[in-house]
């Protein structure tokens, strides 16, 4: 992820988890390589996610994107986990 507020990665072998706190208004572009997936689960808040809203609690799973851009719609936590295909 690019202009991290708040971020924590870790990274086992296949997989990048990403975590980040974002406030309202705050975005995050999250650049994927080609043959990957991610995974993005909200802990708490709401994030529009390429265009779509998901609330806490939500996953929302992306593949044949080049770019993940999150927007923060409240105080919200988000796990991104970046995984081969």
């Amino acid at each position: 992820m690019t202009d991290r507020p708040a971020l924590l990665s870790f990274q086992p072998t296949g997989i990048n988890l990403n975590a980040t706190v974002l406030g309202e208004g705050n975005e995050i572009r999250h650049i994927m390589d080609a043959g990957r997936l991610a995974w993005i689960q909200v802990v708490r808040g709401e994030v529009e996610i390429n265009g779509q809203s998901v609330k806490a609690g939500d996953g929302y799973a992306v593949s044949n994107e080049a770019d993940i851009d999150l927007l923060g719609k409240s105080a919200t936590e988000v796990l991104l986990f970046d995984m081969t295909a």
